[in-house]
């Protein structure tokens, strides 16, 4: 049995993770456009990987956070 204050605060990580997950991949799907500004730049700085590892890093952590986020 679980305690108010702890399904709160487990909701509200859920939904904080759901909404970075959102962020990161919409930053991602913005860059892709020409002239696009990499948002994502402004909180993680990937610029040293190569251009297929660092989208590889963006997709990896936009799941990992959508899954939390989504998951039960």
């Amino acid at each position: 049995m679980r305690s108010r204050s702890t399904e709160a605060a487990r909701i509200t990580l859920r939904g904080a993770c759901l909404a970075f997950g959102l962020f990161v991949l919409l930053n991602w799907l913005a860059a892709r456009g020409d002239g696009g500004i990499d948002s994502n730049l402004w909180w993680i700085d990937l610029r040293g990987l190569p251009g297929g590892l660092r989208t590889g890093v963006l997709l990896a952590v936009a799941g990992a956070l959508l899954v939390v986020g989504l998951g039960r």
